[in-house]
């Protein structure tokens, strides 16, 4: 295109997937190939420069037949001596979208037919470590503590893929109130603050009290999530940081921890389910890669933004910001 949003060419493939004529683009305008957003501007190329300049972000494509598809849109700015041209980046992502809701689909499934025999399998491990039916040998006690511990790993999944599935639905109501994010520090759960003792990692923060408006529970969840990735990637006996402000109706925390760092490559994808550093084995990670998605479903349904940054040599720092004072309406949410 050229600097007024013209269509001056598109390759062969852009002809298939919007159905256009060969080598030709005619009367075809980019209002007419992509489908705005209800609540964006008009001009639909300012709002392609102000939302997906160099980096992919969700559109809905429309062909020539008037058929609609969801598409992965990039626009880049291409200097020239005749004035700026912009060439954008289109991606089919309909075979994607099918393959990731038939995939939740089959998890949540999967899930809800596992959580109750879990449970009761959970229990009795733990009703037989205690010696409730009596002492065991200390190789048996031994094997069953093993087997406790990996019950509970694996019902935290469950409960992961779960609370994904409902906060992505569009189904969760948050209760709003007054929040003090000590408060929702002091609600971390048992488990993550024995595994930092277990471990000698210390939690400094940083900041005076910090109030906002609110879920408490998600609140809660979203630091724990938080937390528990940076105790799987910190060494032990190190610090994590957790740095709390507030500033222009906003509500800005940052969790630092020490760990390898997350390289430059991966930094765009870390929210993404199931996607975990290959800096550490599995055992030493202990998730599978949900709890960074989920703490991106919870700050999106505050209506806030996360983030990450990282230094290889100085550990990863992960930041969220949340309005101070806003409620906003929930609904269902994007998060492909």
């Amino acid at each position: 295109m050229d600097a007024t949003g013209r269509i001056e060419c598109v390759n062969r493939k852009a002809e298939t997937l919007f159905g256009l004529s060969a080598g030709t683009t005619g009367d075809v305008t980019l209002g007419s190939l992509l489908i705005q957003p209800a609540d964006a501007p008009a001009d639909v190329l300012q709002h392609l420069l102000r939302t997906s300049f160099e980096v992919p972000s969700p559109w809905e494509g429309r062909r020539t037949d008037g058929s609609h598809f969801p598409c992965d849109v990039t626009i880049y700015t291409l200097p020239g001596d005749d004035g700026a041209t912009h060439a954008i980046h289109v991606r089919d992502m309909s075979e994607h979208r099918e393959v990731d809701r038939l995939r939740r689909e089959f998890l949540s499934t999967v899930s809800h037919r596992l959580r109750t025999p879990l449970s009761a399998i959970r229990g009795s491990l733990g009703l037989l470590a205690k010696g409730v039916v009596g002492q065991l040998p200390a190789p048996a006690h031994e094997m069953l503590v093993i087997a406790e511990r990996n019950s509970v790993r694996m019902a935290s999944l469950i409960n992961d893929i779960l609370d994904l599935e409902f906060l992505e639905s569009g189904q969760m109501v948050l209760r709003w109130t007054n929040q003090s994010l000590n408060d929702a520090l002091n609600l971390l759960p048992a488990a993550l603050k024995a595994s930092l003792t277990a471990r000698r990692i210390t939690l400094d923060v940083f900041g005076g009290e910090i109030r906002l408006a609110a879920d408490a529970d998600r609140l809660a969840q979203l630091l724990e999530k938080l937390l528990t990735n940076a105790a799987n990637f910190s060494p032990a006996g190190s610090t994590v940081a957790i740095a709390v402000a507030a500033a222009d109706g906003w509500v800005n925390v940052e969790v630092h921890d020490r760990g390898p760092g997350i390289a430059p490559a991966h930094r765009q994808i870390v929210f993404e389910r199931f996607w975990q550093a290959d800096t550490l084995d599995s055992s030493q990670r202990g998730g599978a890669g949900l709890g960074l998605t989920i703490a991106r479903a919870i700050v999106a349904l505050h209506g806030g933004t996360i983030g990450v940054g990282s230094n290889v040599t100085e550990g990863t720092t992960l930041w969220f910001r949340l309005p101070a004072n806003a409620k906003l309406d929930t609904g269902p949410l994007s998060l492909a």
